[in-house]
């Protein structure tokens, strides 16, 4: 394998984590929202 090929897919998981963070950073703003 090369090191090219494993950062492209170190690249997309990590991508795909931060998305995923995002998306309940946001989740949790929203519930606190509305419990306000």
């Amino acid at each position: 394998m090369d090191n090219k090929s494993l950062i492209v897919i170190v690249t997309y998981n990590s991508q795909d984590f931060i998305e995923n963070c995002l998306r309940s950073i946001t989740g949790q703003n929203y519930k606190d929202w509305f419990m306000v």
